[in-house]
């Protein structure tokens, strides 16, 4: 079959002859990307789906008249479907991990298949990190996380987009130039794309230590794409594709759509993720301002209660003070007594 579920759970797909996912290139009939067997981000959005799915199950069960989806007679999903899908959301992780993951390498492989793994470092594993429900963060790989992070953030990311192979691989194609076969042959070996950039942004702040700190580094290195380019090649628009080295010249057409559509909610991301980072600054500057205010008004309380402790006088000791007034005074009177009978 074209595409087989395993008992691992896992998807796998197409022969050598396949040019499968969005990495299709092709050059006299060979595929120049050869993506076949398990493909990393298939699998993550695979994961991804059945989540979802289970989850608008779970929706539909318990708001009446929200879906038919889940209808009380409707046997075949409640004993069947839904427990299946279940038992695969449990194990895909670990065995999404065991595949794919390398400590060697620090990052995931792009596709394995019957030839063994493809560690070309490509950004095709960010989906793993980046979806609502991301693979590696419901298996709690936050270090697994942050060193893929690392590796797509110093070899792939530009200003403009994600290289779709490292610069250090033999076959990096630094610049998307030439005819029909060697266009096609740079297509996704090094040529930057813009549209996968959301789901790095996505993925980043998830592994970030704070909103600010993701705020910060995204906001000002995408400025170039964000600000620049839209007024460079099409007007108000993002290009298909840029060269894979500097300065990174815009290619393909002019307008492309998911380009655009990417784009757009890769800055919406940040700008939200930004409004989240003020949010918590204003509330951690109001507790510091509130803990300052709170001291300083329990200094004026002891300042006014420390002058009239002092002024209030002990019944103790007053009474004592006042029957040694009156002992002087017999001691007195005792002596001018005698005085006066000599």
């Amino acid at each position: 079959p074209f595409a087989q579920l395993h008992p691992t759970g896992l998807i796998s797909a197409g022969d050598a002859n396949t040019q499968l996912t969005w990495m299709d290139a092709q050059v006299n009939g060979r595929p120049v990307t050869p993506r076949h067997g398990y493909a990393v981000e298939i699998n993550a959005l695979w994961y991804n789906a059945i989540k979802f799915y289970l989850q608008l199950v779970d929706m539909a069960a318990k708001v009446p008249g929200a879906s038919t989806l889940y209808r009380n007679n409707d046997s075949s999903i409640k004993s069947e479907i839904v427990p299946k899908l279940k038992q695969l959301v449990a194990v895909l992780p670990k065995n999404f991990f065991d595949k794919f993951w390398d400590p060697k390498y620090g990052y995931l492989a792009d596709v394995v298949n019957d030839q063994g793994a493809d560690f070309s470092l490509r950004p095709n594993q960010i989906f793993a990190l980046s979806l609502p429900f991301s693979i590696l963060e419901d298996y709690k790989k936050s270090s697994e996380m942050r060193s893929i992070i690392k590796h797509v953030k110093d070899f792939l990311i530009t200003p403009f987009g994600i290289r779709t192979l490292s610069p250090k691989d033999p076959r990096y194609c630094r610049h998307y130039q030439g005819g029909v076969s060697d266009r096609d042959g740079g297509y996704h070996q090094g040529t930057v794309w813009p549209w996968p950039i959301a789901h790095f942004i996505e993925a980043y702040i998830k592994v970030a230590s704070t909103h600010e700190v993701a705020t910060a580094y995204l906001e000002k290195y995408f400025e170039p794409l964000f600000i620049e380019h839209i007024k460079a090649y099409g007007l108000g628009q993002i290009a298909e594709i840029f060269d894979g080295d500097h300065p990174h010249q815009p290619n393909g057409c002019i307008a492309q759509a998911w380009s655009v559509g990417e784009v757009i909610r890769g800055y919406e991301l940040i700008k939200k993720n930004k409004e989240v980072a003020l949010a918590s600054v204003k509330k951690t500057n109001n507790k510091k301002t509130g803990d300052k205010n709170k001291k300083v008004d329990n200094k004026k309380e002891t300042k006014k209660v420390l002058p009239i402790k002092s002024l209030v006088k002990s019944p103790k000791k007053t009474q004592s003070r006042s029957k040694k007034k009156k002992e002087s005074n017999k001691k007195i009177n005792a002596t001018k007594s005698r005085g006066r009978s000599k």
